[in-house]
This record gives C-alpha cells, sequence and structure tokens, in this order.
C-alpha cells in the first residue's frame, strides 16, 4: 500500500512538473540560437570571447555549445509565457552546477531572445539586466 502510494505522489509531482512548462511557448523557443551579448557584474563580455557560444532548444532540452564542444545541458522545468516577465526555470544536468536550478526571465522579440537569469538559489531576476552585485546574467540571442 505504501509503495502504491509513493508511486502515486511521483507520478502526480511528474504531471505537476510537465504542467509547469507551457508546449507552446517552447516551440516558439525552439531552434539554434548565436548568443551576441552577455553581461555579468555589470559588464559586458568581449564579442571575441563569445562569437562561438551557440545555444540549441530541443523540446525541453537545451544545449550550450562553444564551437564543438558541449558546455552544458540544461532542462525547461518551468516556463510560463503569461508571467509577466515571462518566466523560466532551468535544471543543469550537464556540465558545470549540474543539478543545479536557475531561476530566470525570458523575453522573444522576432528572431531575438533575451534571457536573465539568477544564480543558483537565488530569487528570480525583475529585471532584464546584469548589473554589479545582483549576480544576474543577461544573455541575448539570435536566431540562426
Amino acid at each position: 500500500m505504501t509503495a502504491a502510494l509513493l508511486l502515486a505522489a511521483l507520478l502526480a509531482a511528474d504531471a505537476t512538473r510537465a504542467d509547469a512548462v507551457d508546449r507552446e511557448a517552447l516551440k516558439k523557443l525552439a531552434g539554434k540560437w548565436v548568443l551576441t551579448r552577455r553581461e555579468h557584474g555589470g559588464e559586458d563580455a568581449d564579442a571575441k570571447a563569445i562569437k562561438s557560444i551557440r545555444v540549441e532548444i530541443d523540446g525541453a532540452k537545451m544545449t550550450i555549445r562553444d564551437g564543438d564542444d558541449v558546455k552544458e545541458k540544461t532542462t525547461v522545468t518551468l516556463l510560463d509565457a503569461k508571467a509577466k516577465p515571462a518566466s523560466v526555470d532551468l535544471e543543469v544536468t550537464e556540465g558545470t552546477g549540474k543539478g543545479d536550478v536557475v531561476k530566470g526571465i525570458y523575453k522573444l522579440e522576432g528572431g531575438k531572445l533575451t534571457i536573465c537569469v539568477a544564480e543558483p538559489g537565488k530569487e528570480r531576476p525583475a529585471k532584464f539586466e546584469g548589473a554589479k552585485g545582483t549576480g544576474h546574467t543577461l544573455m541575448v540571442l539570435q536566431k540562426k
């Protein structure tokens, strides 16, 4: 009986997680993206340093590459396009910080995707900025 209750609880938790991802919004994010800007600590990354960074979004899976090298893989665990600003949570499944969940916000304007994420364990950003002292990272990507 206890095993059945545990299984039911786990299935309900999986259903809740699946319901937390707006599938239609996720389809709009699908594809290959090129990082065009990264700001952290109030400073923009050097354009040469980020020119080879690519992000691939396939379903709820996101792969970040530097050239051909996979740097990080994440799974979208929350995607709420109706939130103001739209919200996203990413669980790191491979790479530095494996197991961490980062909370963020995003906006999609045509072929431009802007994402701002907090450091793991920190509150979701309210603004699209990687200002000094916030621990937030702002990324601007262009559809490939």
